[in-house]
Parts: C-alpha cells; structure tokens; sequence
C-alpha cells in the first residue's frame, strides 16, 4: 500500500512539473512581427495582401549575404543569371534577356531610389533593415518595369542609442575574406548618425592557362552614411550618402572555337593570342560635370 501510494505521488508531481513547464516553453514560441513598406506604408507582413518574401538584416548577416545574388538565394522563386556585363533578374521565370542596357521587368528599390539596369545590381549591399521580393505585377505602387515584381530593399537606419559592431568571414578555400563595421547612435537630442563599411576580397577559382593567374579575384567595397535629424515636431530630414567600388580581374567568356576566317581577321587587325583585357567587370556609378547624379532621391515626411 505504501508503495503504491508512492508511486501515485510521483506521477502526480511529475505530471504538475509538466504542467508548469509548458507555459515557459509556449512563451519561446513566440513569433517576432516583421513590418513592412510593400504598400508604401508600415504594415505587419501578415496584413499585406501581396505576394511577398522578406529577408530581415539580422537574417542576411547570418548567411553573409553581400549582393543581391547571395541574397536570392535564399527566396523562393527568384533568380539572378549573371553575365559579363550585368545581371538579369527573373521572379517566377519572368524577366528580361537580350542587351544589357535594356531595363529590367524586375524593378529594384534601394531606400526609394530606382535602380532599373542589371549592372546597377551588381553594387554591393551592406547593413540591411530587410530585403522585400514583391512577387507579381507592381505597377500601381512602384511604376514602369516592375512587370514581374519588385525588390524593395531597406538599409538600417540610426539608433538612439550608441551601438558598435564589427564582423569578419573567412574562406579558406579561396582565401576570401571580408570585414564590416557600424558605428551608430545619438549626436544630440534631436540628430543622430550611422556609418557602416565593408570591405571583401577572395581569389580566383579556375587557373587561366594563358596568363596564368587564377581567375576570378574580387574585391568590393561598400560604405553608408545616414543622418537622421529632427527639425521639428512636424519634420524629419533624413539624409543617406553611398559609395561603393568593384574590382574583378578575369574574363568569363573565353575564345572556345576559332574559323579560319577569324583567326585571319584577329592576327591581321588584332591581338593575336586572343588576351582581353583583365578588368572586364569595371563598373563607376558616379556622375559627370555639369549633370546631375546618376541616382538622387529625396522624400519629406511632413505626418
């Protein structure tokens, strides 16, 4: 009898010690909300009636995302083809082939700034707040070349209070390395700053056997500023400067099959060993004298 009592008191304990342990369990499965901009507005993902992905910072910094092709690869039904001269974007196999000048049926949108052709994908991105894929036709909101959808891409903005980080990968592979630093926080009551940089650099690949260098080496640097000022109660002035810079040495399309008639006109008229140039991949966003720049957007929040 004794015994039996015993074991009906354990299992009475361990069956309350189950009961107190599920709250505490339930309460780690809270899902954290995720805001959005898809409609022009702030709204919670789940009360947006479009077709969308997103990809939060803290998301891209785990997989050391640092183009837009690191970053699509982690979205559903979203590809990026690269060539030699730019990038072509395709959302559920729509998209845009042929010159590379042409603008893409994928609009994307760095902090409202319009960047319509392949090569101006290739910059290098850094210290992201989310990355949304609207998926589907977007002209209403986004206008002309959002065809087959949008990317929506959002940097971090400035803190109130003063953060600092600083993070580093490492390839062995290829000797890829990269670094990144934020510094971010108030510089008075009413104005506050965020500066993020990153550099990466990794070897090349394959050897190529002609100038015997290993192919492809890449450099990319990238680097923010972001002014966030409070004129008044009705005001907000919020500024942002980017640079960035991408080095590639190495050619992907090599000389595969050479006519007779070729061969002829290249010894004749050109370099007779088919060696192009290294830095085949040299893009400059900047802008001219007398011109405006090539991207300027400015936006007033007066709510």
């Amino acid at each position: 009898m004794e015994a039996g009592f015993r074991k009906l008191l354990q299992a009475t304990c361990a069956a309350l010690v189950s009961v107190l342990v599920v709250p505490s369990f339930a309460e780690d499965l809270i899902i954290e909300e995720i805001t959005v901009t898809a409609t022009k507005q702030e709204a919670s993902l789940q009360d947006v009636p479009v077709a969308l992905s997103v990809m939060t910072g803290d998301k891209i910094n785990e997989q050391g995302a640092f183009s837009l092709e690191d970053i699509v690869q982690f979205i559903p039904n979203v590809d990026i083809t690269e060539t030699s001269g730019s990038e072509k974007m395709f959302i559920r196999g729509i998209g845009t082939y042929g010159n590379s000048g042409f603008e893409q049926s994928v609009g994307t949108f760095v902090d409202g700034v319009y960047r319509g052709r392949g090569q101006a994908s290739r910059a290098a991105l850094l210290d992201l707040e989310r990355v949304e894929v609207l998926k589907g036709p977007q002209n209403t909101l986004f206008g002309k070349n959002t065809v087959s959808g949008a990317l929506n891409i959002t940097s971090a903005s400035p803190t109130d209070e003063f953060e600092a980080s600083i993070s580093g990968t490492f390839e062995p592979e290829f000797d890829g390395w990269g670094t990144m630093l934020v510094l971010s926080g108030p510089l008075s009551e009413t104005f506050r700053a965020r500066l993020a940089l990153r550099f990466d650099e990794t070897d090349g690949y394959m050897k190529n056997l002609t100038t015997g260098k290993d192919e492809r080496q890449e450099e990319e640097f990238a680097g923010r500023l972001t002014l966030d000022w409070d004129a008044s109660d009705y005001l907000n002035v919020l500024f942002k400067w980017e640079t960035g810079d991408q080095d590639t040495t190495g050619r992907q399309n090599k000389v595969a099959i050479v006519t007779p008639t070729s061969d002829f006109i290249y010894r004749a008229f050109g370099n007779p060993n088919f060696v192009a140039s290294d830095n085949y991949d040299k893009y400059q966003d900047g802008s001219l004298p007398g011109r405006p720049p090539q991207y300027d957007d400015s936006q007033w929040d007066l709510f």
